[in-house]
């Protein structure tokens, strides 16, 4: 499969960016193959790039050494990609459906093994904390920082435009972009307000 122009233009923003556009396309092709077996992505997308492109959207925004948790990380999105163009950070996936774990753990062995893979769900009383912690998973704002208000100093959400326009108070827009498959896309970010465990 190839890279979509808009692909291989935000891979040029990255270091390394020779190493990552052939780390990419190998994710790529082991993804459509694994994809024939089990449900990773929609089997009705014949273009991959929008998921890499918002992962790699959210790579770019993170700091240096920025400790991450991905949750419900499915077919690696964003934090298995992260974990390949920014190999300064530590990320974690959290995805409690084997069959996932299994293609997961083959992509980690290939193009990033220092991620961390761990099947099971993230529950509000995992006693797990992280700097930053991302999802692209969920479709509720809500419940998303419900669950990880505790979990991470940071959150992190890649929206789609009614998602980004119903974001509740102390949710800010970083970075938009357009997909021509997928539309209007946003990462938002918010830092949760201390509370008392």
């Amino acid at each position: 499969m190839a890279l979509s122009p808009s692909l291989l233009s935000l891979i040029q923003t990255f270091p390394d960016s020779d190493r990552l556009t052939e780390a990419i396309g190998l994710y790529m092709a082991e993804l459509h193959k694994w994809n024939q077996r089990i449900n990773l992505v929609s089997r009705k997308e014949g273009d991959l790039s929008p998921h890499f492109e918002d992962s790699l959207h959210f790579a770019r925004a993170l700091p240096e050494g920025a400790q991450v948790v991905d949750v419900g990380s499915g077919g690696g999105f964003p934090g298995l990609v992260t974990q390949i163009a920014r190999p300064d950070c530590r990320v974690t996936l959290f995805e409690p459906v084997l069959k996932k774990v299994a293609f997961l753990t083959h992509i980690a062995g290939r193009l990033a093994p220092n991620a961390g893979i761990r099947g099971e769900r993230m529950e509000p009383d995992t006693a797990d904390h992280f700097g930053h912690a991302v999802c692209k998973a969920f479709t509720d704002l809500d419940a998303w920082e419900t669950l990880m208000a505790h979990h991470a100093d940071v959150l992190w959400f890649l929206a789609s435009d009614p998602q980004a326009e119903a974001r509740g108070p102390g949710w800010e827009i970083v970075t938009s972009w357009h997909h021509e498959t997928h539309g209007a896309r946003h990462l938002l970010r918010k830092i949760p307000a201390l509370q008392p465990s």
